[in-house]
């Protein structure tokens, strides 16, 4: 039973942790360029919650006021 318990643990934190990793925020003040293995994917204008390949995407973050 303990041992189950430790695996479920486990397996649990591995998910919150991709879970996290997968998640990004584009705020209505910047814009956001998606990158996969050094090539743009997409250009994300709009604000909102986005996802991404985690350890794959890199996303840059840029500012779009004056």
């Amino acid at each position: 039973m303990r041992n189950r318990l430790g695996t479920v643990l486990v397996g649990v934190l591995a998910a919150l942790v991709v879970g996290a990793l997968s998640l990004f925020v584009v705020d209505q003040r910047q814009n956001a360029i998606v990158f996969r293995l050094g090539e743009v994917i997409a250009v994300k204008t709009d604000p909102g919650l986005y996802f991404k390949v985690p350890l794959l995407d890199n996303v840059r973050f840029f500012d779009v006021r004056i």
